[in-house]
């Protein structure tokens, strides 16, 4: 039984070692992944917001759809769509396009870094348009993603994008 603890006591070693090294790791990743909100809002100011996005509060995730706009006096339009799927994000897809009367066209990549468990880093880029009527308090219409079908989509008009609202209650979008 003697010789079987220095093997025990090596083994507890490299399993502390493991689950610290693995709970650093999630420190890190989380730091690393949280948005730089003030980036964001500056980044968004004066510009039209439109938003679905919701807080489920089981979850604690955001999910939805966000759109910035900033309308040219030439009618072209510069965009910015976040797409939430539990985590607020400040990776806004760039989208450029026109409006026409209430037409609103835009069309733009999406470039994800995706990374293998090797490591190597993989750029994969996803076409977005997005089509619908735009006014004051709403954008009707669809997203189309990597060609995909086109998802129907309501977003309603809010005065910033979520990760610049205080509260949850303030980030709902109005009814």
């Amino acid at each position: 039984m003697a010789e079987a603890s220095p093997y025990l006591h090596e083994l507890l070693s490299v399993k502390h070692s493991i689950i610290t090294t693995a709970l650093l790791f999630l420190m890190v990743l989380s730091v690393c992944a949280q948005p730089k909100r003030g980036d964001e809002c500056a980044r968004t100011s004066g510009m039209q917001i439109y938003s679905n996005a919701t807080y489920i509060e089981e979850a604690g995730d955001v999910v939805g759809l966000e759109l910035a706009l900033t309308v040219r006096p030439d009618r072209s339009v510069n965009a910015l769509l976040y797409d939430y799927e539990g985590v607020p994000t400040n990776d806004g897809v760039l989208l450029d396009g026109r409006i026409a009367g209430t037409t609103l066209t835009l069309d733009g990549i999406w470039v994800q870094h995706l990374h293998e468990s090797s490591g190597r880093e993989i750029i994969h880029k996803v076409p977005i348009a997005l089509r619908g009527v735009v006014n004051e308090k709403s954008f009707v219409g669809s997203v189309q993603i990597n060609g995909g079908s086109q998802g129907s989509v309501r977003l309603l008009r809010t005065e910033t994008i979520w990760l610049c609202r205080a509260s949850s209650k303030a980030a709902s979008p109005p009814k």
